[in-house]
């Protein structure tokens, strides 16, 4: 259902650029494939699918993590089945983890096209992803919180159906979301109970996708909360820095007011924005300069579509088509931004901080630590030919540097008593490395020992096997734990079936008049 007609449609092919843009990124992205994966995240989203393929299935209890003691595993599940798949049928865990780092970011772009064009029209939904595309904060956001990623990407598809009258694969789609990421299926579901507040005639439709999800979510959403005591926010260092991009902000005000005078349909991008409103008390810069974009980058382009229009309808081609091509440069180019230092008390603005330029610049400009990966071959594949030489399947790793720790355990295919996301406690206080058979300690900056490593060593009478470029590998000879595999809650072949079968319903209930 179009519900607003933009003018002159037919003189510029908006399609045309839309599919650009969509191919540029992809192109982009792909040309990057040896960079991916980035960061963190992605390593225990593998460690998790890993987990899954050894126990044969889905378990709650993680213990490849903390082992041998363990802890409960509460992360939403859908990701890493998906992840599993590609695994069972024998792609590399590498290939798997630069394969959605790759492509979430242009299906985003194609359903975030596809979403604006469907409700509303092809101009605004160029000039939507225009703005969606140029911020590279929102870019890394998108490719780094891959779960988060997804369940907004089925958030737009909740709107879409709800648009269409058609509440049950709303709902369907919603409760998907509870098992992809738990926190931004919350918002997306504030955000549609927003919408049926604000745009009474789809109050009804609302009302039946959110209890059907609710519905749904009920087995996860019980989960973690009967184990609720092991979760606990902590410290991630993430918010002392934040990335403003002046020219989103300000037209996103804009259209703000233009939601108002619009109303109908335009509410779900109040919706939106509204519902994200959490992230701000939770993680300050994932909403003003990751995630949260996404609804200013909706009410941006909004109030962009409008003045191409006032553009438009008052002057000529050519002027129409230098305010079109000043809008390109301004976001793809120029892109002030203001950044912000928390912990100094510090503000700047800069320019050419934008996806595009950052993906053709390469190493001629400063890194974000989001940006990096954490996994390069030629030092870490060492260590974990020294873990397989020197340990059994069953034996247990350490390290000082919990990320990497997982990392080794991923490759090396060894469970570690440590863990990566340490929201999650384990289910008893337990001496990590007295239960690990190969201990292994980082170098400083310049190559020396770490300060605490020398008392590590001597406490729990570890010896060295061998030195690398990034590190020291311990051998522990008192360590006596392994690994304790327990049975699947549902079997392997079970996940598939139940995700086929739930794809099918949606399938029918989307096609259904």
């Amino acid at each position: 259902m179009k519900t607003a007609q933009a003018n002159n449609q037919t003189n510029i092919s908006w399609n045309v650029y839309s599919y650009a843009t969509i191919i540029l990124f992809t192109f982009l992205q792909l040309l990057h494939w040896r960079l991916f994966p980035k960061f963190l995240d992605i390593y225990y989203h593998l460690l998790v699918m890993s987990g899954f393929s050894d126990a044969g299935g889905y378990v709650t209890h993680a213990f490849w993590e903390y082992a041998p003691v363990g802890r409960v595993q509460l992360y939403p599940p859908l990701l890493h089945i998906l992840m599993l798949f590609f695994y069972k049928i024998g792609l590399t865990k590498l290939f798997i983890g630069r394969l959605f780092s790759c492509l979430i970011y242009p299906l985003t772009l194609f359903v975030v096209w596809q979403f604006i064009k469907t409700i509303f029209n092809k101009r605004l939904a160029f000039f939507v992803l225009l703005i969606f595309s140029s911020s590279f904060s929102l870019y890394l956001s998108t490719i780094n919180l891959i779960p988060f990623s997804l369940a907004l990407i089925f958030g737009l598809l909740v709107f879409l159906c709800i648009e269409k009258d058609k509440p049950v694969a709303s709902g369907l789609i919603l409760g998907l979301g509870f098992y992809t990421h738990t926190q931004s299926s919350w918002l997306i579901l504030v955000a549609v109970i927003l919408y049926g507040l604000l745009n009474r005639i789809k109050l009804k439709g609302c009302l039946k996708a959110v209890l059907l999800a609710f519905l749904i979510s009920l087995p996860i959403s019980l989960h973690q909360f009967f184990n609720r005591q092991y979760f606990a926010f902590i410290n991630t260092m993430e918010n002392r820095y934040l990335d403003i991009n002046l020219a989103i902000y300000l037209l996103a005000v804009a259209g703000i007011y233009l939601v108002f005078k619009k109303r109908a349909a335009y509410y779900i991008f109040l919706s939106i924005f509204l519902g994200m409103l959490p992230l701000c008390f939770t993680h300050k810069v994932r909403y003003f300069s990751g995630v949260g974009l996404f609804s200013f980058t909706f009410l941006a382009g909004l109030c962009l579509d409008a003045l191409f229009s006032r553009v438009n309808l008052r002057t000529s081609i050519l002027k129409s088509s230098l305010f079109l091509a000043g809008s390109v440069l301004l976001f793809y180019i120029f892109s002030p931004t203001l950044y912000l230092n928390r912990e100094q008390g510090t503000a700047k603005i800069a320019f050419f901080d934008t996806t595009l330029l950052n993906a053709l610049r390469g190493a001629g400009r400063e890194f974000r630590s989001t940006e990096v990966s954490i996994y390069y071959p030629q030092y870490e594949d060492k260590i974990v030919a020294i873990i397989e030489k020197n340990t059994d399947k069953t034996d247990i790793i350490w390290s000082d540097l919990n990320y990497f720790a997982g990392l080794l355990s991923l490759f090396s295919h060894r469970a570690m008593s440590d863990a990566m996301l340490s929201e999650v406690r384990p289910y008893a206080a337990f001496d990590p490395i007295s239960a690990a058979k190969l201990v292994i300690l980082f170098k400083e900056n310049d190559g020396s020992m770490p300060g605490p490593a020398e008392n590590t060593i001597r406490h729990y009478g570890l010896q060295r096997l061998e030195e690398t470029e990034i590190a020291y590998v311990y051998l522990n000879p008192n360590a006596k734990a392994k690994e304790i595999v327990p049975k699947p809650l549902i079997p392997t072949w079970a996940l598939f079936s139940i995700l086929l079968c739930y794809l099918g319903l949606l399938a029918y209930f989307i096609k259904k008049a």
